[in-house]
This record gives C-alpha cells, sequence and structure tokens, in this order.
C-alpha cells in the first residue's frame, strides 16, 4: 500500500509547527518588552520649557536635585511645575528671589 503524505512531509509539519510556536511566543513577549522601553515612554524626546528658567545655578552651583523641585520627576513623563512655596522654602531665608528669574535664560 502506497503512502499518503509524501516522506517530507513530516519534517515540513515539524518545522511549520517550531515557526508557529515561536510566532507565537514572540507574539506574546513583544509587547511586553516594548512598553518598557524608552521610545514608548516618551523618554527619548526633549520637553520644551513651560517657563523659561535657568537651572544651572540650582543645579550646578547649588547641588540641588532635581526632585527637590520637581516632586512628579520620578512618577510620570513629565516633571511639572513646582510651586512657589517650594521656592520661597529656599528663597525667603536668602533674599535671593528676584536674581533667579532676572537670569532666566531658554
Amino acid at each position: 500500500m502506497a503512502p499518503l503524505f509524501p516522506a517530507w512531509s513530516d519534517t515540513a509539519l515539524r518545522l511549520g509547527l517550531c515557526v508557529l510556536a515561536v510566532v507565537a511566543a514572540g507574539a506574546v513577549a513583544f509587547p511586553m518588552v516594548y512598553v518598557r522601553t524608552p521610545y514608548n515612554q516618551d523618554r527619548l524626546f526633549p520637553v520644551d520649557q513651560p517657563v523659561q528658567f535657568d537651572h544651572r545655578h540650582h543645579v550646578a552651583d547649588d547641588g540641588i536635585d532635581c526632585r527637590y523641585c520637581h516632586d512628579g520627576a520620578e512618577k510620570g513623563p513629565y516633571a511639572g511645575i513646582p510651586a512657589t512655596s517650594v521656592c520661597m522654602g529656599c528663597h525667603a531665608r536668602s533674599g535671593t528671589t528676584a536674581r533667579c528669574w532676572s537670569r532666566s535664560v531658554a
């Protein structure tokens, strides 16, 4: 009696099942990996400054960490604008309020 399928059909079936398993695993794994990439979380694109403010003095000269003023820096895609009371925590003691805003640059 002659075989119903040719001899190479077993190899083709096994290869097809392996390819199907790899595609199915990739279809599950790819979205889980993609949502964790910086590209998906918009971390590769610079954010325009809503307020023209010079951060160089506070960061370089005074060594203030970003999270001191911007409490949303680690929680979301945007750091947010600090409340005036945060600024006045330091500037009320030193009396240097006008100097920071007069040196504002882009």
